[in-house]
């Protein structure tokens, strides 16, 4: 990522990047685990979501009427479960509360795993914390392989599109309204991605990463 876009990213409201998130010992971990992790499909509709959860007031984010639709895969197994709440977690925590000093409890992060066809419709993500994650694992990425988080402004004017760069957290003040999807993965794309998500906070009931 070059700097001009990193730029771009931490000028977005409410956004920060963090390159490097994961040291080399700890990204060997994480990968040796995906590696040996077992996911499952998960496919979401949720009729009433863009009338609620997800309302928009600007036709071009969405519209109560539609749809919202997921597709992807979601890491099951007890064993990444328990080094995704042991192992991972506090390393997110500690980092996230360089950025909102206040923030203690912390959502183990899902793992979810990106494959030709999977995509996120457009939400929002501040009902679940006061900071919101997305970390990027891959082997390398391209534009055109889809898959790309996007963030779009709430007069659904501007987009600001983010390349999936190997271990590039993107933090969310989650106060600040952060409409984004991820675009649809192509079926010539080569290889899977990975993504952490979660979120942290001072006042849902997370677990405790601050002690």
């Amino acid at each position: 990522m070059n700097s001009n876009l990193e730029n771009k990213i931490n000028s977005w409201p409410g956004l920060k990047a963090k390159r490097n998130f994961f040291s080399k010992n700890m990204m060997q971990k994480i990968k040796s685990q995906i590696n040996k992790a077992k996911f499952d499909c998960v496919y979401q509709e949720r009729e009433s979501h863009y009338s609620h959860v997800f309302n928009s007031m600007n036709e071009r984010i969405t519209e109560s009427d539609e749809v919202y639709i997921s597709n992807y895969y979601q890491a099951v197994d007890d064993d990444t479960s328990y080094f995704l709440k042991n192992i991972v977690a506090p390393v997110i925590g500690r980092e996230i509360k360089k950025f909102m000093p206040n923030v203690r409890n912390i959502m183990p992060p899902q793992l979810m795993r990106f494959s030709p066809g999977s995509f996120l419709r457009m939400h929002v993500d501040d009902y679940a914390g006061e900071a919101g994650y997305t970390i990027f694992i891959n082997e390398g990425w391209k534009w055109d392989f889809g898959g790309i988080l996007s963030f779009v402004s709430q007069g659904g004017d501007t987009a600001l599109p983010i390349f999936p760069e190997d271990n590039l957290a993107i933090i969310r003040d989650e106060s600040k309204k952060s409409f984004h999807f991820v675009s649809q993965q192509t079926a010539y794309s080569n290889s899977d991605q990975y993504l952490f998500v979660g979120w942290a906070s001072d006042k849902k009931k997370h677990e405790k990463f601050d002690r």
